[in-house]
This record gives C-alpha cells, structure tokens and sequence, in this order.
C-alpha cells in the first residue's frame, strides 16, 4: 500500500495491525500442546519438565508485564509493539532449531515478547478506539483465540499426517513476520507519550486491583493447565491421539465467538458481577464432567471449558479497561494485574503435570482445576463492582452527552495526530 492509503486511513491500519500482532500471540505458545509427547520423547524429559513450555511463557508473563508502561512512556507504544511483533517470530524459528537449549530459549524470547503486547493492547484500544471498546477488545481477543485455534489444529493435522513437530511450529512463526512490517509501517517519528497518572502505590492499596489481579490469575491458570494437557487427559482416557487434538482445538475454537460477545455485552451491562460468575461456574461445570467422566462426552466438556475460558479472558481484558480512567492507568492497572495473574498461572501447567507423575492419574489435577473456577467466579463477583481504581470520579456508563461528545473529540483527536506524526 501506498503512504497515502495509509495516511488517509491511519485507524484502519492501526485496527489490521493489532490484529494481526494479537493472532501471534498465542498462536506459537499453544501449539506444543498436541506434540507434547513427541517432544517429551525426542527430549527424554518427564512430564513437569515439558510443561515449562507452556509455564515459562506464562512466567514470562507475570515477571515482565511491568516492565511494560514504563517502555511505552520511554519509546511509544507502537514502537514497542513493533518488535514484539518482530520477536514472537524470531523466537518461533529458534524453537526449531535441533537441540533442547534453544527449543527453551525460543520459548523465552516468545514469553518475553508477548508479555509486553499483552499489557500494552487494552491501553492502545482506550487511546485510539475510546468510542469502541467493546468492539475493538473484542475483535483483538477474536484474533488472539482465533490464532490459538489455527495454531492447534495446523499443528496436530500436520503431525497426524506424520510430518515432523518442527514444521507447523516453524510455520506459525511467519506471519509473526508480517505482522511486524506492518507495524514497522505505523511507527512514527515522534510519538507522544504521557506520564502515568496513576502512582503504582494507588493501585497497590486499591482492593479492587488485586481482585482484577485475582481474576485474571484463576481465569489464565486454567486455561493453560488445560490447554497443555487435554491431550495427554484424553489420550489416557483411551481417545485416539487425532481425537484427542480435535478435541483441544474444539475447546479453542469455540472460545472465539464467546470472545467476540462478551466485551460487546459488557460494556452494556450496568456492571460485570453476574456475567464473571456465570463464566467461572460453566468452566467449573466442563471440568467437573472430565473429572468424572473424560471418555464420555468429552465434546460437551471441551465445548463448556472453551466458552467459560475464552469468554472469561476476554471479560478480564475488558474489565481493564471499564476500571480505568484513561490509556495510562489502563497501561499501569494491565501491568499490575497482569504481572501478578500470570505468576500465579505460571505454575499451574508444572503442578498439574506433577500430580499427574505421582498420583498416576488425572483426577487430583482436574478437581484442582473445579476448585480454581469456583474461586475465578468469587473474585470475579468483587472485580464486576461498577467502579474505578483509584480515586472514584463517574463511571463513562453515566457521563452525561457533552462528556461523551468531548470524549469522541479525543479520540478524533488522537487519531489526526496519528495521521500526522506518521513517517
């Protein structure tokens, strides 16, 4: 494309960009799930040590999600997106490289890249999309699951028809590539960029970031527990591999258009109290039905884990940016909750293939799980309240007309400053 369809579209292209960043997201980080086994033989590691590839992604993503807000406010938001974009698909071709060191280190660059777009996107959807954020969180959280889903069912279709485990993951680190040209494309010369308005001290003392925190951590903990092992779950259970990876790219799948509604209807609702404990309680009811019988409709289990999971996610990302008064406290609330949700979901993929080594089964492990999904929907009764972090000016359900006027002023704002600080 031309500089000039790009300068008379700036939002536009913005919109693909974000997209096509949150399609790698995860992407590349599910993917192993349904070659676990093969790369657990190829590596003669035991079944805690082959969850690190999952849990070193998701501890990356506790430990540098604060590192976050303050590499916007250094360099730009787009800036730093950039080489995420550029790192996911770097970090995606190391993991093929022959040799376990750099199958870890691929993992940890991945990690790394995607813990700093996770908490920078729901502050850039604030800033540039304020009059459309339930369409625009939701469309970014479509692509991220959607991602997910192409990731998993290209990886177990080419591995079931006996390609190596090295092809599909090497594969899904290209458009990862694309991505970033065309973020290369957004960046300007010289982004402006704010100070936080939030000191970090407030939301520390703010009980309502620490249920936000809580939720996202129970909701993130499940989802890559079971995402790394519902293979290996049913398979044990006596499904056939093949049905055993269609059956983890149902529970993917089926998490997108659940991605899609829930922030459209959240941002409608008056506050998210009973909508976060609906989706904890159908996650808690999917995972109770593979506890007590995981060869017996597994398809309505995996579809009930899907829809409680990926909707959840999407309400806790959304969440972040109805509890926030600007893109700032939205960067800095992202990164604390995020910081914090995900050390807790670090562990949740090594604990779970530990209790699987010793008690040799997965019962333990998946009761486990139905006990986090019914502490996700206490927390997510606190983190639904209607209000801000923070000092508590009115919520933006009740600003009057003016106050949205000035509101869609800003954004237009935003979005010719864009077009003109464009290279």
């Amino acid at each position: 494309m031309g500089r000039q369809t790009l300068r008379s579209q700036p939002r536009l292209w913005l919109a693909i960009a974000t997209l096509l960043l949150a399609f790698n997201m995860r992407s590349t980080l599910v993917a192993v799930a349904p070659v676990m086994d093969q790369i657990r033989a190829e590596y003669v590691i035991s079944a805690a040590g082959a969850a690190l590839l999952t849990g070193l992604p998701v501890l990356c993503f506790g430990a540098l999600a604060p590192l976050a807000p303050a590499l916007s406010r250094r360099v730009g938001t787009k800036t730093v997106l950039y080489y995420c974009a550029a790192l996911i698909g770097l970090g995606g071709l190391l993991r093929v490289v022959p040799g376990l060191p750099a199958l870890l280190a691929g993992t940890l660059l991945l990690g790394g890249a995607t813990a700093l777009a996770n908490v920078l996107l729901p502050g850039l959807v604030k800033h540039y999309f304020a009059t459309q954020v339930g369409l625009m969180t939701g469309l970014y959280l479509v692509a991220m699951n959607g991602g997910a889903s192409v990731g998993v069912v290209l990886t177990a279709t080419w591995v079931e028809a006996g390609a190596s485990w090295r092809l599909p993951l090497g594969v899904l680190a290209l458009p990862a590539l694309v991505a970033a040209l065309v973020w290369r494309a957004r960046l300007r010369t010289a982004e402006a960029v704010q100070p936080a308005t939030t000191a970090p001290s407030a939301l520390w003392r703010d009980p309502l970031t620490w249920q936000i925190t809580a939720y996202i951590g129970l909701q993130s903990s499940a989802f890559y527990a079971i995402v790394s092992w519902l293979p290996s779950i049913l398979t044990d259970a006596g499904l056939k591999p093949a049905a055993a990876g269609a059956q983890l790219a149902l529970l993917t799948v089926i998490g997108v258009p659940a991605a899609l509604l829930t922030p459209l209807l959240a941002v409608r609702l008056a506050d998210q109290r009973l909508l976060a404990m609906g989706l904890a309680l159908i996650t808690a009811s999917g995972f109770t039905g593979m506890a007590v019988w995981p060869g017996v409709m597994s398809s309505l289990w995996s579809s009930l884990i899907g829809i409680g999971l990926g909707a959840a996610f999407s309400l806790s990302m959304t969440l972040i940016v109805l509890r926030s008064r600007d893109p700032q406290q939205a960067a800095s609330l992202s990164g604390f909750a995020q910081s914090g949700g995900y050390l807790l979901a670090a562990s949740a993929p090594i604990l779970v293939g530990a209790l699987r080594d010793t008690s040799g089964g997965w019962e333990s492990a998946l009761w486990l799980l139905v006990g986090l999904a019914i502490a996700q929907a206490l927390f997510g009764l606190a983190a639904g309240r209607d209000r801000y972090v923070g000092p508590q000016p009115p919520h933006p359900e009740r600003l009057a007309e003016a106050e949205w006027a000035a509101i869609a002023a800003t954004a237009a704002a935003n979005e010719a400053a864009d077009d003109d600080l464009d290279p």
